[in-house]
C-alpha cells in the first residue's frame, strides 16, 4: 500500500523578505540545489537567480541567518526552514519503494539501524545519508498527522524482519519554484561591515590593536597569479583594506572586476556549501534495541533542516558535520580537538562527491623530483603552524573577527610578536612559491567553505 507524502508547514511569515535583491525562497532554493550536487550555474538558472544577483547577497543572506539562528529574528529562521524544506523536497531523487511505502521504509529502518556497518549498507543499496534523513523527515510528518499510519506502523514492528527490499533511484527532475508575488515582497536593509565594530569598539582596542589581523593578507602577490579568463556565471565581492583603516583592522567590500569570475565563483560557493544533514541528535538511534521506540522516534515532530551553530571548541553532536578527512592535519591532534573513533569520522563527515569550490586536486606541497643536491628540499611548514594550520587560522579569522583574541590563542599565538612572525614569514615563503600559494589558497577556500557553512547554512 503506498502513503502520499505531505507537503512541509505552509509558510507563515509575510511579506517574504527580500535581501539585496534575493528573496529567502530563492535563497534557500539555490542551498537545496547545491547541497544535491548541481552545479552552481545551474542551479541559478533554475531558480530565476541573477548570477550576480546571487554573489552579492549570499553572503549578506548567510550573515542575517546566522544572526537569526542566535535569536535575534526567530521568525525569519524559521521561515527560511519551511522555504529550505520546501525546495529540498522539488530537488529530491525519489527513493522507491521507501518514499511511498511504509512497510518497506521500516523494513529498511530496521535493517539499518541493526546492520554492524551502516556505510556498507548505504553503499550497497546506493543512498547517501541525506536520503536517509529526507525520508526520516518526510515520513515523520505524514505519522504525525496520520494516527492510522501510525497504528499501522506499530503493528508492523511485531512481524519478523523481511527481507530488504529491492530499492530503485529515480532521477531527479527539479521542480520549477513557485512564482513570486512582487507586492508581497519586503525589502530588508543589508547591515553594515562596522556594525559588529561598533558593538565591540572596546575589546578590539584591548585585543586586537597590537597585531595586524590574518584575514586573506596576500592582496598584492594575488594579482600576479590570477587567471585572466573569466569563466563561471557567478560574481562576488572581495574584501579589502583600505590604508585609513589599517590599523583597527576593518574592512570595506568593494567590486571586483569582470576579470576575477573564477575567484568570484569561488567565494559565493565557499558561503553557500552545505553538509549532510545529522539523523538524530544522540550517541546512537534511539531503535537500535528497542523496536517499540521506533514508531516514537518516527512519529516525533521532523527535526529542522538548519541546524543550529555549537560552540567550536565543544565536542560535536553524533551526525554534526565536522572537517572533512581529507583536511585534518597528518600530525598530532591539536590541544584543543578531541580524538573521534572511525564510526564517529565517518558520520561527522560531509560527503565530498563534488567540490564546488576546488574541481581539482590540490596542487603538490613539494617538488615532484629529488632535490639538488646543492639546495636542500624546502619545508612544507615553518617554525609555529604548517601551511594547513595557517591556512585555518586565516579562515576562521575571516568567518569570526570578533573572536581573534581566543583564536590565536587555541592556534599558540597569544603574544602579538609570534603572531606577526608566524604571518611575516608565512607571507615571504608564499609570495616566493607560486605552486605552494596555489595550495594554500585551496586549503583556505575549503576551510572557509566548511566554517560558514557550519555558522548557519547547513542542509
Amino acid at each position: 500500500m503506498t502513503h502520499p507524502p505531505i507537503a512541509p508547514p505552509t509558510l507563515a511569515l509575510s511579506p517574504e523578505p527580500r535581501l539585496l535583491g534575493l528573496p529567502l525562497s530563492r535563497y534557500a532554493g539555490v542551498q537545496a540545489g547545491l547541497a544535491e550536487g548541481l552545479p552552481l550555474d545551474q542551479v541559478l538558472a533554475h531558480e530565476g537567480v541573477d548570477p550576480r544577483t546571487y554573489a552579492a547577497a549570499a553572503p549578506a543572506w548567510a550573515e542575517r541567518l546566522a544572526d537569526a539562528d542566535d535569536g535575534d529574528d526567530e521568525g525569519l529562521e524559521a521561515a527560511y526552514e519551511e522555504h529550505l524544506a520546501r525546495a529540498r523536497e522539488r530537488y529530491a531523487q525519489r527513493v522507491l519503494p521507501l518514499a511511498d511505502d511504509l512497510h518497506a521504509w521500516l523494513t529498511f529502518l530496521r535493517h539499518f539501524s541493526s546492520d554492524p556497518d551502516p556505510p556498507a549498507l548505504l553503499a550497497k543499496v546506493g543512498l547517501r545519508l541525506q536520503d536517509v534523513a529526507r525520508l526520516q523527515r518526510d515520513w515523520g510528518r505524514r505519522l504525525a498527522a496520520q494516527p492510522d499510519l501510525l497504528r499501522e506502523a506499530a503493528s508492523a514492528e511485531e512481524v519478523p524482519l523481511n527481507p530488504l527490499p529491492r530499492i530503485v533511484l529515480e532521477a531527479a527532475r527539479p521542480a520549477p519554484p513557485e512564482p513570486l508575488d512582487e507586492a508581497a515582497l519586503q525589502d530588508l536593509t543589508p547591515r553594515r561591515d562596522d556594525d559588529d565594530d561598533d558593538d565591540d569598539d572596546d575589546d578590539d582596542d584591548d585585543t586586537t590593536s597590537e597585531a595586524p589581523p590574518l584575514f586573506v593578507p596576500f592582496e598584492a602577490q594575488e594579482s600576479a597569479f590570477r587567471k585572466p579568463e573569466t569563466t563561471g556565471a557567478a560574481a562576488a565581492t572581495e574584501v579589502t583594506q583600505t590604508p585609513e583603516d589599517e590599523g583597527e583592522g576593518k574592512t570595506r567590500r568593494t567590486p571586483t572586476s569582470t576579470a576575477d569570475a573564477d575567484l568570484r565563483k569561488a567565494a559565493v560557493a565557499a558561503t553557500v556549501t552545505l553538509a549532510p544533514p545529522p539523523l538524530a541528535p544522540g550517541g546512537a538511534l534511539p531503535f537500535r534495541d528497542d523496536p517499540a521506540a521506533l514508531v516514537q522516534f518516527l512519529a516525533a515532530v521532523p527535526p529542522p533542516d538548519l541546524v543550529p551553530p555549537r560552540d567550536r571548541t565543544a565536542t560535536p553532536a553524533w551526525g554534526e558535520g565536522t572537517v572533512a578527512a581529507a583536511l585534518i592535519t597528518a600530525g598530532p591532534a591539536l590541544p584543543f580537538e578531541q580524538p573521534a573513533t572511525a564510526a564517529e569520522a565517518w558520520w561527522e563527515a560531509p560527503e565530498l562527491e563534488a567540490d564546488p569550490v576546488v574541481q581539482t586536486a590540490l596542487a603538490p606541497l613539494t617538488a615532484s623530483g629529488p632535490a639538488l643536491p646543492f639546495r636542500p628540499p624546502p619545508p612544507t611548514s615553518l617554525p609555529g603552524l604548517s601551511l594547513e594550520q595557517y591556512a585555518s587560522l586565516c579562515a576562521e579569522l575571516a568567518v569570526y573577527p570578533n573572536e581573534s583574541e581566543s583564536i590565536f590563542k587555541l592556534y599558540g599565538l597569544g603574544a602579538p610578536e609570534a603572531r606577526r612572525a608566524v604571518d611575516t614569514a608565512w607571507k615571504v615563503r608564499l609570495a616566493q612559491e607560486p605552486g605552494l600559494y596555489a595550495a594554500w589558497q585551496d586549503l583556505y577556500r575549503r576551510h572557509l567553505t566548511l566554517l560558514v557553512a557550519r555558522r548557519g547554512v547547513q542542509g
